[in-house]
């Protein structure tokens, strides 16, 4: 089935009192067909998502009739004036329910996904500690990618069935790709550093340091993936500009599927998993955890942390298209607007990359993300100065463009790493799921509250209130929020170095620190 404007079936309405069809088989005036199709939208609005664009049409169907019986001595010019009218109204009320219906299935996508994603990350999480990080991160990758696949060939028939076919598989995408976030930070962070510790130190904090990084490099194919929609979309349209629309979108959504279904399959089972809890050991470390009060002020600096960034970050990002919409005064085409967001998202992989050099080099998590959140206010203040100013666009779009930047420097990454660093190995999956969980409920609020301030007051309303929220997160950063490496110098280190010997044995000087008590050279063979 195609969903689009074009093959909507002019369906009798169901239910259809039978007296409306009597008194529309009598003259009407215009004034009096309005005054019934006002009141009818205002009442099927009421009924549902689904129903009023075919009512609609039917019913003007209807009132048609019975103008064009109207007065048939008027004028010819007249009533063809009234035709046009009504020609007119039709075009904007069937417009006008269409964008109604976008816009509840839009909500209720995001809310599946939001919704799932919060469980996905609390579950999956605790699976993680339960039967070890890698099995349980194949288990919700699988998940994600078989939600992407049938959500491209399961939606069938009338709008009612493929719109609920949709939802129910945007909640599925939503539960897997929630549990990828605590999984693949505590693979990465757990993974053998062997070959990474090449060169550095063996100090806990550089050690802890180069484990950050390696999450934080996990990270970094976010900020790719938020582009990859604008530019498949941009080459389907390109390449398949004449095909059949449902063709596309089924393409759209079915891609989706192909990035976790590689990692899944390269991805094989380890002969031994690096770290296997039992239920009762996790369940017993988890409630010790749980009864520590150092516990929950560290859970307010990175899942509060993480509430507060999300808020800020989704609603400019779900918004983006709007921002970019007033850089240029509506004067852009779709595609020139894909295009700008492709630019402008782009901004965030450099952001991304400089971040995690510089948790390589030694600099603190926690001082990245408050330093992040405060360019985060100074970028927000600069766009709504700008913008009070009458700015030209391409200046606005130039610190739109910046703000990307700052949103993807700092808190972007480091409330990923921050809880992989924070916790307990034993229990770092689950609270590491715990405080992406509240990430994701301040995503909901972002792109919740977000677009209703806007439509209410203004945009730069809402870039006011990202910045104070921006500002609420440094300071809870300062408070809450521990110096995970606690790294004073960095120490003397010994490149790496691999030799043959007659045995074809391989012998690395991994790595050589001085530390108080002497030197320490440790060898492998």
């Amino acid at each position: 089935m195609q969903v689009g404007e074009g093959g909507v079936r002019r369906r009798q309405v169901e239910n259809e009192p039978p007296e409306f069809e009597k008194r529309a088989e009598k003259p009407i005036t215009e004034e009096e067909a309005l005054a019934r199709l006002s009141s009818f939208i205002a009442t099927a609005a009421n009924g549902g998502p689904f129903a009023p664009r075919d009512d609609v049409l039917a019913r003007l169907h209807m009132i048609h009739k019975a103008m064009s019986r109207e007065a048939p001595s008027q004028p010819k010019k007249q009533r063809r004036e009234k035709e046009v009218l009504l020609r007119r109204q039709t075009t904007e009320t069937s417009t006008g329910c269409l964008k109604y219906i976008r816009g509840w299935v839009n909500q209720q996508c995001k809310s599946a996904v939001f919704i799932g994603c919060i469980l996905g990350q609390c579950c999956m999480g605790y699976v993680g500690d339960l039967v070890g990080r890698e099995p349980a991160l194949r288990m919700t990758l699988a998940l994600s990618a078989f939600g992407a696949a049938m959500s491209a060939a399961l939606p069938w028939g009338d709008a009612t069935t493929v719109y609920i076919i949709i939802i129910a598989c945007r909640f599925v995408i939503g539960f897997g790709l929630g549990g990828v976030y605590p999984l693949s930070a505590t693979s990465a962070a757990e993974a053998d550093d062997d070959d990474a510790n090449c060169g550095e130190a063996s100090s806990e904090g550089w050690r802890k340091a180069e484990a950050a990084a390696r999450a934080a490099d996990a990270f970094f194919w976010q900020t790719p993936g938020q582009m990859a929609p604008y530019l498949v979309a941009i080459v389907l349209r390109a390449v398949m500009q004449s095909e059949d629309e449902s063709l596309q979108w089924r393409l759209l959504l079915g891609i989706g599927a192909l990035p976790a279904t590689t990692v899944v399959l390269l991805n094989r089972p380890k002969t031994k998993a690096p770290h296997v809890s039992k239920t009762l050991k996790t369940n017993k470390a988890l409630s010790a955890t749980l009864r520590d009060p150092a516990t929950w002020r560290k859970m307010a600096g990175t899942g509060g942390g993480w509430l507060l960034y999300d808020i800020a970050f989704y609603g400019m990002t779900l918004m983006g298209p709007a921002v970019v919409a007033t850089c240029f005064k509506g004067q852009e085409s779709i595609m020139d607007e894909a295009w700008q967001q492709l630019v402008a998202l782009s901004f965030g992989m450099p952001a991304v990359l400089s971040t995690t050099a510089l948790i390589r080099r030694g600099v603190d998590p926690k001082f990245l993300q408050y330093a992040g959140f405060y360019l985060m206010v100074a970028a927000y203040l600069a766009f709504v100065a700008l913008r009070i100013a009458n700015a030209g666009g391409w200046l606005l779009f130039a610190v739109y463009c910046s703000i990307n930047f700052c949103l993807n420097f700092g808190p972007n990454v480091t409330t990923f790493v921050l809880p992989s660093a924070t916790y307990p190995r034993e229990t770092r999956s689950t609270l590491n799921g715990a405080s992406s969980a509240l990430g994701k409920l301040g995503a909901v609020i972002g792109t919740e509250a977000l677009p209703v301030l806007n439509n209410a007051v203004s945009l730069n309303a809402v870039l006011f209130a990202c910045a104070g929220v921006a500002l609420v997160g440094a300071l809870i950063t300062h408070l809450c929020v521990d110096d995970v490496l606690q790294i004073d110098h960095k120490p003397e280190a010994v490149p790496c170095h691999d030799r043959n010997d007659g045995d074809n044995n391989t012998t690395r000087s991994v790595l050589a620190s001085r530390e108080d008590e002497g030197t320490e050279y440790v060898h492998l063979t």
